[in-house]
């Protein structure tokens, strides 16, 4: 017999949508009883709806249907949204914000729409569901919306609906009214997704009146502590409101949704009070994630979860190093957009949070760990850093002056080239490493050498520092080492920097990202002999006075430099570095003691 399968569309045959396990399920595969989990995955209110709103649930009946029409609801949350000039007639309930998105779909039919990844996956999931053309746009690096590309895209793709979320999900960021402005000029519907507008002091209301291709959703599963009762809504212009009303599920919220929703609406005064302290706790969550594990960089957020990059660590390591503790959080992979190295953490009670710190700096002692023969050297300790691959993340900056201004003698240098240059030592020194690499590319070709280090260097510099209004690419460096670590091991050790290069350069990235008051000496390009001559290192053990240090660099030069002044070397592998197995190796048959995770959180262990 031929099977049921050949009925199903071949769109919907691999589709799937995975939400949040039940605590039933987790509890029984850890061995855990469920009151011992702390749930922080689903940015749900953790307080509850107040006892007030789940008698009036209890009260209603529910043995007939609800009104078709939703008359009761829609004109309280007209009432709520008053201010904005909303009446019932723009607004349509159902169940859970994801059925309006769905009732929008089939309404608009669209044969493209346009979503901003990361983003929320629903929207994905039921576009190609329905077999619409999903446009994913790149957010810009800051997870802000990249506005000019929303705009190519829906014109290019002729897209008659864009969904973008504010504050988004998974990345707390709002979409500023002036943006979303920009995009309602297009002919394009623009559905604007504020399910977490209550956490924040932004929202798309206002712009109602003026904008018919505006559509604001929300819902009570985030503020109202109303999850499990799936109920939300979307207010739009009246042309867009009645055929949603015409085409939902006659009776998409049923009798216990609308009670509940209609009793948090009667006391959203009480339940705004667990909104403010799921606020607060956010912030203080974000500030201890943010001073006290080094490895995580949590990204600012305007809704109640905070989400991480993890460093050094395989992020699906760290989610399930959590769950098999008992605390459970968010990994998304590749849902809604590439997220493969993050983590969410949703705000919860104070003791919610304290538990995951706890267990956060439980995982990270268990992989950051410092050698014993480094752990020995505490006492009168000095802590030395190189700073470019160190520090200082210059793949966007010096390597990339390197390769544009070895373009200018027809040579193409790639990351490769420069490790390989790195790797052989004597190389601290950019300009002469980019004269050598342009020539022996020359020399290979059989041409004569054209690269003079006085040329090179003006080359290299007006790339660098920038020209004619032109900006200079030491703008785009960025702080490897967690500034609050930085800070720690600061106030409890003498901490220095032996760099390549010239003060004035070292000194604005110093200042640039905050860490200035963390280094009381620094020694720079001219007033020592270069690295790997251990002049530098014992200049500025000489000036913090001490006898013993680690220096923490990233080629041979800064650990034979480290050795030849008797103290242990730490190596790191840069992120230009292609291959970071061999880079490592090479670090320690120079004479690394150990090689440090991309950050060096290990230092941790000296606080």
């Amino acid at each position: 017999m031929a099977s049921a399968s050949r009925f199903v569309c071949d769109r919907v045959k691999n589709s799937t949508y995975k939400g949040v396990e039940t605590l039933e399920n987790i509890a029984a595969s850890i061995g855990m009883p469920v009151e011992s989990l702390v749930k922080l995955n689903a940015n749900e209110n953790v307080y509850g709806a107040p006892a007030a709103v789940l008698e009036e649930v209890s009260k209603t009946e529910h043995w007939m249907y609800p009104d078709p029409t939703q008359a009761e609801l829609r004109a309280a949350l007209s009432k709520l949204h008053g201010a904005d000039g909303v009446t019932e007639q723009n607004v349509v309930a159902g169940a859970g914000s994801d059925d309006i998105l769905d009732v929008v779909l089939r309404v608009v039919s669209p044969e493209s729409i346009v979503i901003c990844t990361p983003t929320f996956g629903m929207y994905s999931f039921l576009g190609k569901a329905s077999g619409i053309n999903v446009i994913e746009v790149p957010r810009l690096p800051d997870f802000n919306v990249d506005v000019p590309a929303v705009v190519a895209a829906i014109r290019e793709h002729k897209a008659t609906l864009c969904f973008l979320p504010s504050p988004n999900n998974p990345t707390g960021t709002v979409l500023p009214n002036a943006d979303a402005e920009t995009i309602l000029k297009e002919d394009c519907l623009l559905v604007v997704d504020e399910a977490y507008a209550d956490f924040c002091d932004t929202t798309a209301m206002p712009l109602l009146a003026t904008h018919q291709n505006l559509m604001v959703c929300r819902t009570f599963s985030k503020w109202a502590g109303l999850a499990g009762l799936r109920l939300g809504y979307g207010v739009g212009h009246v042309d867009l409101v009645t055929p949603m009303m015409a085409i939902k599920q006659p009776y998409n919220v049923n009798t216990a949704s609308e009670a509940a929703g209609l009793a948090a609406l009667r006391h959203r005064d009480e339940i705004m009070v667990s909104v403010r302290a799921l606020r607060a706790e956010k912030d203080r969550m974000f500030k201890r994630l943010t001073e006290e594990i080094s490895w995580l960089r949590p990204v600012k957020s305007d809704a109640n979860f905070v989400l991480n990059e993890v460093l050094g660590i395989p992020a699906h390591d760290v989610y399930q190093a959590l769950y098999k503790r008992g605390v459970i959080i968010r990994y998304f992979g590749k849902q809604g957009g590439d997220l493969s190295n993050y983590i969410r953490i949703s705000a919860g009670k104070p003791e919610n949070t304290d538990r995951v710190m706890t267990t956060l700096k439980e995982i990270g002692n268990a992989h950051f760990k410092l050698a014993p023969e480094v752990m020995a050297l505490k006492e009168g300790l000095g802590i030395l850093f190189d700073m470019d691959g160190v520090l200082a993340d210059v793949t966007h900056s010096q390597h990339a002056a390197i390769i544009q201004t070895a373009k200018l003698y027809g040579v193409e240098i790639g990351e490769e080239d420069i490790g390989r240059a790195k790797a052989k030592g004597n190389a601290n020194n950019d300009w002469q490493v980019t004269v050598d690499l342009v020539n022996a590319a020359l020399r290979e070709r059989g041409e004569p050498e054209k690269a003079e280090l006085k040329k090179v260097t003006e080359q290299w510099e007006a790339l660098y520092q920038g020209t004619d209004g032109k900006p200079g690419l030491w703008q785009v460096e960025t702080l490897l080492v967690d500034r609050a670590l930085l800070q720690q091991l600061a106030a409890k050790y003498p901490v220095g920097l032996v760099t390549g290069r010239p003060r004035a350069d070292a000194e604005r990235f110093l200042t640039q990202h905050g860490i200035s008051d963390c280094f009381r000496h620094a020694v720079c390009l001219g007033e020592a002999a270069s690295k790997p001559v251990p002049d530098g290192v014992k200049l500025c053990m000489e000036k913090l006075s001490v006898k013993t240090a680690v220096l923490v660099g990233d080629t041979p030069d800064d650990i034979r430099a480290a050795c030849g002044a008797g103290i242990v070397g730490l190596g790191v592998v840069a992120p230009t570095e292609v291959d970071k197995a061999a880079a490592a190796k090479v670090l320690t048959d120079c004479g690394a003691t150990q090689v440090l995770s991309e950050g060096a959180h290990e230092l941790v262990h000296f606080l």
